[in-house]
């Protein structure tokens, strides 16, 4: 009898192609019900509205913020032994900022980028101890501003 050994390889590159093809599978499917759902002569209208220098400079602020945010989680990380690349961390942050806007809760996109960044580093607790962390510094930062 035969055993059949696979390449970790192999399945560590057709589990990412599939993640590949999920996430963008969920991209078309939210376009195709955002599409179907909203009058797009009314979101063309909005959009036409729009001054496009005010719209320039709220996704500067939009983007300066959530580098902010991702410098101060992985100040946090670091903090409690987990390193990695403020770039790995920037780019987790802005997918559970993404994903956070579909999810029911406001806090799903924190669970989500918290179990990402757990599942690449192998250490749960400490990445849970962070994002508690930087929820109650935003709590405490939010009840004294």
């Amino acid at each position: 009898m035969a055993v059949s050994v696979r390449d970790p390889q192999q399945r560590t590159t057709r589990n990412t192609l599939r993640r590949y093809w999920l996430g963008w599978g969920l991209v078309i499917f939210i376009l195709t019900v955002l599409a179907l759902t909203l009058d797009l002569d009314e979101v063309a209208a909005a959009f036409a509205r729009v001054d496009p220098a005010e719209l320039v400079a709220i996704l500067l602020l939009m983007t300066l913020d959530r580098l902010i945010m991702a410098w101060k989680w992985s100040m946090l990380l670091r903090a409690v032994g987990v390193n990695l690349p403020l770039t790995t961390i920037i780019r987790y942050y802005y997918q559970g900022t993404l994903s956070g806007t579909f999810l029911p809760s406001q806090v799903g996109g924190d669970v989500l980028r918290g179990y990402w960044v757990s599942q690449a580093t192998g250490s749960p607790h400490a990445v849970f101890a962070s994002v508690v962390m930087e929820k109650v510094i935003g709590i405490l930062s939010a009840v004294t501003f």
